[in-house]
């Protein structure tokens, strides 16, 4: 069964439900939470998207981007998180954020950096094609005050091109 997946900018409205996305347990060891007012003054920022994930017009997820006034046309997906999981729902909305970076705000190259213990996100950015980069050892500080490292990843633009053109 296929679900209807799209995107539209993150609204005042829509916080409750984004706030509520970053302490689920599977989502909060894995991400950076914002308080409530650092999103809202990303909604109207010129370097930075805050945009929702809707699936048959009801939220699963949100995403942060950030990038869109850098002159080197490299846009970091800051934060992406799901919460309908194991249904291919990342995967799609990874295909919505590559459209919507390279073809809406002319990105050259989308990046991000994944957890290297978060197999499931890595499993999906390497479904859709993300190239690994290098590794940031040690940079991020966990609860208990031990240190976990950062793998970078990327897409190209043409890179993203041709795997379009190949999918058909």
């Amino acid at each position: 069964m296929s679900f209807d997946l799209s995107l539209r900018p993150t609204e005042p409205d829509d916080l409750d439900f984004v706030l509520a996305a970053e302490r689920d347990p599977e989502a909060a060891p894995n991400i950076t939470p914002r308080p409530r007012e650092r999103h809202l003054e990303s909604f109207d920022h010129p370097n930075e998207g805050h945009l929702v994930v809707l699936e048959d017009g009801e939220p699963v997820g949100y995403a942060l981007l950030e990038g869109f006034a850098q002159r080197h046309g490299s846009i970091e997906i800051r934060t992406l998180v799901i919460t309908r999981r194991g249904q291919g729902v990342g995967r799609r909305a990874l295909g919505l954020l590559l459209d919507h970076a390279f073809d809406d705000h002319g990105a050259h190259r989308v990046w991000l950096d994944v957890l290297s213990r978060n197999q499931r996100a890595r499993r999906t950015y390497a479904t859709v094609g993300f190239t690994h980069e290098g590794e940031m050892r040690e940079a991020w500080l966990r609860e208990d005050g031990s240190y976990d490292s950062l793998l970078v990843l990327s897409m190209l633009d043409r890179e993203w091109a041709e795997l379009r053109r190949a999918a058909g």
